[in-house]
């Protein structure tokens, strides 16, 4: 039982822990991303910086496809 309610708390502590590197790396590339006229541009720009983040590989896999879709929409 003791495991288990420690698994929990890591659990709930990891998923607060990505929503916050997802905002930091959103508020670090959106200003990068108004510039960005075409979509080929965005994704560029995102492979080459966002995505080599160190923090970026911390999100999960959700969390990265969800920031790769929000940063290439912004405009």
């Amino acid at each position: 039982m003791n495991n288990k309610l420690n698994g929990n708390r890591t659990t709930s502590e990891h998923k607060q822990e990505c929503k916050e590197i997802y905002i930091i790396l959103f508020n670090k590339y959106k200003g990068l991303f108004n510039f960005m006229q075409t979509a080929d541009e965005k994704q560029k720009l995102f492979f080459n910086y966002c995505a080599k983040d160190v923090e970026y590989k911390n999100l999960t896999n959700e969390e990265q496809t969800k920031l790769y879709t929000r940063l290439l929409s912004v405009t």
